[in-house]
């Protein structure tokens, strides 16, 4: 069975009606907008994977409360760590993943990182750390 298309607002992109038996074969691609380069081709999620996947979340989402709020920051700053040492390799994926201007992607990504440093030291009760 091939998917159908259906046509959104006016210059819209058509977009996927997608039957479930055609999960197995399809393919998620990641194009570099500048270039229209492949940068990777990926399996396609099934409805099933999602479900378990959301599953394991929720576990993970459980085990996390239980830790002991220095385990968490702890956990937070080896993060933030890897997060600054992959930096040049991670600004560069988003950047020919979505195609904006490097100064952007650099700009946002040091916001994130100040977000997460925000999180840990906080002292305001911060959802993060209870």
């Amino acid at each position: 069975m091939k998917p159908q298309t259906k046509q959104g607002r006016p210059g819209a992109q058509p977009y996927l009606f997608l039957h479930p038996l055609c999960f197995p074969t399809m393919h998620v691609r990641s194009v570099d907008p500048r270039s229209g380069m492949l940068i990777c081709e990926l399996p396609a999620a099934k409805p099933q994977d999602v479900h378990e996947a959301l599953a394991r979340a929720k576990g993970a989402q459980r085990e996390w409360v239980a830790l002991p709020k220095e385990a968490r920051i702890a956990a937070l700053k080896e993060a933030e760590r890897i997060f600054i040492d992959e930096r040049e390799h991670l600004v560069a994926l988003i950047q020919s993943e979505g195609g904006f201007p490097n100064r952007d992607i650099v700009g946002a990504y040091n916001s994130a990182l100040r977000g997460e440093r925000n999180a840990y030291s906080s002292t305001n009760g911060s959802i993060w750390l209870p």
